[in-house]
């Protein structure tokens, strides 16, 4: 397990899968730009929010929780 907070790791997602307007991809999972926002800074992510990231990121829950797999 590595020490990075979900919100740097869903940073490092984001970065990776080209995600650079906040706003599309808030759009894709159904919150407000400001919620990813507060994500980012390490605010928690609802559970079923969390699944919509991985699905549309295309990245492991494990990954995005734990930073295993």
């Amino acid at each position: 397990m590595d020490d990075k907070t979900v919100g740097v790791r869903l940073r490092e997602a984001l970065n990776a899968r080209k995600h650079k307007k906040l706003f599309a991809f808030s759009h894709e999972i159904g919150v407000s730009p400001s919620t990813v926002n507060r994500w980012l800074q390490g605010q928690p992510i609802r559970s079923e929010n969390l699944i919509k990231i991985a699905r549309v990121l295309n990245i492991s829950l494990d990954w995005l929780l734990l930073g295993e797999g």
